[in-house]
C-alpha cells in the first residue's frame, strides 16, 4: 500500500511482478524533479532464487522516469543495508542494483531486529523508516462540495442517470483501474445532480482564514512549528497516542541497546502566578499590536471573583494577579 495526500496529482505505472511472490505498487507523481517514481516492494520470503528476475524488475521502468525510489520488504540478507551477512538472495538483488546504477539508503543500521512472535500474526520485526528529501509538488485545488439535496428533483435525477450509460472497460475492452473507474462513476452522479438540481455551492479550503494584517510568512512557519509539537494533544489526538509514541520510542531502545529519557513537567500554580504587568510588556516586546495588549490586559486585571458557598453567593474578591484557567484566551 502507498498512501498520499488527496491533493497531490498521481498516476498508477505497471511494473513487472510474480503473481504470489513479488507483489508491486508503483505511482508516478509530477514534481520540480520531472517525474517522480515511487516503487513499493514484498518479496515473498518462500520464493526461490530463480523465481524472480530482479534485472527485468529494475528495466520495466528505470528508463523511463528521472527520479525514483524503491521501497519495501525485500527479504534478502545483505550487508550493504545493516544485515550481518549475505544470502544468495540477497547477493543477486544487489548485483542487480549496481547493474541498473541505483543506489543503497542505508548508514549500516540494521532494519531488521528479531523474529516475529508465531503467536502475534500482526507483530513485525523490522525498523519503519523515514525518507525526507525536499521536493515541490503540482497540488489539486480541493473544494468543499454542499449538495443542497433538499431542493433535487430525485425524477430529474433519475432520468439524468438512465441517459448517461456507465462503463468501466477502456476501447479495447479492458477493464478500467479501480480508480478512473470511480472518477468516472462520481462525475456521473455529479452531473446528473447539476441537472436535478440548484447548483454546488463550492469554497475553496483556505490555511489560515481571516488572517491579521500583521499575519506573514514567519507567523505561518511558527504556527505550523507549534502544531507540530503539540499534535498529539489536538483535536482528534488524545493521551493515548502519546503513550504510544514513548512506548514506540522506549521498544525500539531496548532493541537497539540504548536508553530512553522522559522528562515530565508540571509548573505548580502556573496560572495562578502569572503578573499581568509582566505578561503584557513580554507581549509588547513580540510585536502583539496594541490593541490586542489592551484587550488581554482588561481581561486579566482587576477581575472580580465569587465563590458560592452553602448555596449562597460570596464576593466580589478582587484579584490582581493570575489567569482565568480554562479559558480559551488566557495568552501562556
Amino acid at each position: 500500500m502507498i498512501a498520499i495526500r488527496k491533493d497531490i496529482p498521481f498516476s498508477q505505472v505497471p511494473v513487472y511482478e510474480v503473481p504470489e511472490y513479488l507483489d508491486t505498487l508503483a505511482l508516478s507523481i509530477p514534481s520540480n524533479w520531472g517525474d517522480l517514481l515511487i516503487v513499493n516492494v514484498y518479496r515473498n520470503p518462500r520464493a526461490q532464487n530463480n523465481t524472480i528476475n530482479w534485472e527485468t524488475f529494475f528495466h520495466s521502468f528505470s528508463d523511463h522516469f528521472p527520479s525514483i525510489i524503491i521501497v519495501g520488504d525485500f527479504n534478502c540478507h545483505h550487508q550493504s543495508w545493516g544485515c550481518d551477512h549475505s544470502s544468495p538472495y540477497g547477493n543477486k538483488l544487489f548485483k542487480a542494483i549496481e547493474d541498473a546504477t541505483f543506489n543503497t539508503l542505508n548508514d549500516g543500521s540494521a532494519t531488521r531486529f528479531t523474529r516475529i512472535n508465531e503467536g502475534q500474526k500482526m507483530g513485525s520485526d523490522h525498523f519503519p523508516i523515514s525518507i525526507t528529501f525536499e521536493i515541490s509538488f503540482s497540488y489539486y485545488e480541493f473544494f468543499s462540495y454542499k449538495y443542497n439535496l433538499k431542493k433535487v428533483c430525485w425524477s430529474f435525477f433519475h432520468d439524468a442517470l438512465k441517459e448517461e450509460e456507465f462503463n468501466n472497460e477502456k476501447p479495447d475492452g479492458t477493464l478500467l483501474s479501480a480508480l478512473q473507474a470511480y472518477l468516472n462513476l462520481f462525475e456521473l452522479i455529479d452531473n446528473a445532480l447539476h441537472i436535478a438540481g440548484p447548483k454546488i455551492e463550492s469554497r475553496p479550503k483556505r490555511d489560515y482564514p481571516n488572517s491579521p494584517p500583521w499575519w506573514n510568512e514567519e507567523c505561518i512557519k511558527y504556527e505550523r512549528l507549534r502544531r507540530a509539537k503539540l499534535g498529539r494533544y489536538r483535536q482528534t489526538r488524545s493521551c493515548a497516542d502519546g503513550l504510544a509514541t514513548l512506548s514506540t520510542e522506549i521498544h525500539t531502545s531496548f532493541a537497539e541497546d540504548f536508553y530512553t529519557a522522559a522528562l515530565f513537567l508540571d509548573v505548580e500554580a502556573a496560572y495562578d502566578s502569572v503578573v499581568p504587568s509582566i505578561l503584557i510588556n513580554d507581549m509588547r516586546e513580540m510585536g502583539v499590536p496594541w490593541k490586542i495588549c489592551r484587550f488581554f490586559k482588561n481581561l486579566v486585571t482587576e477581575r472580580n471573583v465569587f465563590f458560592k458557598v452553602n448555596g449562597s453567593n460570596q464576593g466580589p474578591y478582587k484579584f490582581k494577579r493570575g489567569l482565568p484557567q480554562g479559558c480559551v484566551s488566557s495568552p501562556t
